[in-house]
């Protein structure tokens, strides 16, 4: 019979398109770089930027929330006299924090945000493992999600035994 014809891979298929994309193969064959180094690049940096923005939002989620949320709770644990146990005991200590240093939380926000893109760029996109990225991403995201939801628990549990308290 005959063999099939040899059908085209994607190098081909760019180098007949004139994609402007380059890899180590086309590189040895036409000898020069495309015109545009950073094309395949600028992908990756939008990732990495829109993950950092999230890690970021994330922080200052709880910024907000000890600065503007836990005052008011305090308040109602106050006005009742009700005795708190030692995690929103915790809570309301560093919403004192916040509320009396309110300027220290954003502005080591903003110094540690390029530390935290450089190191995100770096294991997202130079690491050969996936590992080492994946770890980053869970505890870049993790640890200020989990530090609201136990802030939260720890004003709920609170707060529904004060409900059942006064539905007596």
């Amino acid at each position: 019979m005959g063999t099939p014809p040899k059908l085209p891979n994607r190098e081909d298929a760019r180098d007949r398109a004139g994609s402007g994309r380059t890899t180590a193969g086309r590189v040895r064959k036409t000898g020069h770089m495309t015109t545009d180094p950073f094309q395949d690049v600028r992908p990756r940096l939008g990732t990495t930027a829109a993950l950092v923005a999230l890690v970021l939002l994330l922080w200052l989620g709880l910024y907000l929330e000890l600065l503007l949320v836990v005052p008011g709770f305090e308040q109602t644990f106050a006005d009742f006299r009700l005795r708190l146990p030692v995690g929103t005991e915790a809570a309301i200590a560093a919403s004192r924090w916040v509320n009396r240093y309110w300027y220290v939380p954003p502005l080591f926000e903003l110094m540690t945000a390029p530390v935290i893109a450089a190191v995100s760029y770096l294991v997202r996109h130079r690491v050969r493992s996936r590992w080492p990225g994946v770890a980053w991403w869970v505890l870049a995201i993790g640890i200020p999600v989990a530090l609201i939801g136990l802030v939260a628990v720890s004003f709920y549990l609170p707060m529904s035994a004060l409900r059942q308290g006064l539905a007596k």
